[in-house]
């Protein structure tokens, strides 16, 4: 299943602002980091939570934040072309 282009944007910008996430070992998701930048994201995070842990599912359990980030810019610039990596690094 194709992982949407805009929950692998919000994934990078979340990355990007310092926040970490992962699944448990429940499957729920997790994110870790800089309290601020987790409640500033928290509403965007729920709203898109099934979105979120289906690309943590995705990723080969070996690998870790970086897979997902590779993942993440990998399908934003094949699906939507440079410039919207760009926008999702520029937040």
């Amino acid at each position: 299943m194709a992982i949407d282009p805009h929950t692998m944007a919000l994934i990078r910008a979340v990355a990007n602002d310092g926040i970490k996430l992962a699944l448990s070992d429940a499957g729920k998701l997790r994110a870790t980091g800089n309290r601020a930048a987790i409640d500033r994201w928290l509403p965007r995070l729920r709203e898109a939570k099934p979105e979120i842990i289906e690309a943590l599912r995705a990723q080969p359990a070996s690998k870790g934040k970086e897979t997902l980030m590779e993942l993440a810019d990998a399908c934003l610039t094949r699906l939507r072309g440079p410039q919207i990596r760009e926008a999702a690094n520029d937040r």
